[in-house]
């Protein structure tokens, strides 16, 4: 006998609002985890680690090594479009021509496609394992060091390390 469960469908309407969350902080380029504090200060700056919640974007070095496979699935995700768009408008252009208007049409995304590699790459980091439990040496040592700028701040002294 199968029978209504509310209790199923709260959950399945929660999982659906905290991914449309995602989805929105994705877009908004903001921390996967209190989805508030922006992952950029600058066009190509990072914030690292989070000014709202502290987690640290960047977990180990070479982190974002990841990011340039969601940068390479991104940028011909745009090309491939744009190229077809072309040759469709010029019929008559070989394919170099084509290419090198496409190319061309491409190179003012790149920047965002830089930020939004690394956005979806530390989400995605960040849904595969969410704790710190396999925190590794490059992310203690930055923990550690970030602890002891703000201590130092607060004691009225200049930060020896930079932001």
């Amino acid at each position: 006998m199968a029978s209504d469960n509310p209790q199923g469908t709260a959950n399945n309407r929660g999982m659906l609002r905290r991914g449309w969350a995602a989805l929105w902080a994705i877009l908004l380029q903001r921390c996967p985890q209190c989805q508030k504090g922006q992952m950029f200060r600058g066009p190509f700056t990072m914030n690292d680690p989070c000014p709202e919640c502290g987690i640290l974007f960047q977990r180990e070095e070479g982190t974002f090594l990841g990011a340039m496979y969601a940068s390479y699935v991104l940028g011909a995700g745009i090309i491939v479009p744009i190229y077809f768009l072309i040759s469709w408008l010029l019929p008559s252009a070989n394919n170099f021509l084509v290419a090198s208007l496409a190319t061309v049409a491409y190179l003012p995304l790149v920047p965002v496609i830089f930020r939004y590699s690394r956005v979806l790459w530390v989400h995605f980091e960040r849904y595969a394992c969410p704790s710190d439990v396999s925190a590794t040496a490059y992310e203690k040592f930055r923990l550690k060091q970030i602890a002891e700028q703000q201590a130092s701040r607060s004691r009225g002294h200049p930060a020896n390390y930079p932001d």
